[in-house]
């Protein structure tokens, strides 16, 4: 629920790897926000986010640096869980 770019990758990272399936990811989304009660509830809200000025960005690698902004990740969100 967060807007940090870390959080979108770490969920990005949890839709990847199945750690939760997309009914129990809705069912943890609708716990914070009862208006949220869908696939399409998701990913709307998603795309809604916007980047804080005070966002780090997210990279995976100390020695060759692969640095992945907030909207690369959002994009990245969204298609996982289309």
């Amino acid at each position: 629920m967060r807007d940090k770019s870390r959080d979108l990758f770490d969920f990005s990272s949890i839709l990847e790897n199945n750690v939760l399936n997309l009914d129990e990811v809705i069912e943890l989304f609708n716990k914070v926000d009862n208006k949220i009660n869908s696939q399409e509830d998701i990913i709307n809200f998603i795309k809604s986010k916007q980047e804080p000025k005070d966002d780090e960005a997210v990279y995976l690698n100390e020695t060759n640096r692969i640095d992945l902004g907030f909207e690369e990740i959002k994009d990245k969100v969204v298609k996982l869980l289309h």
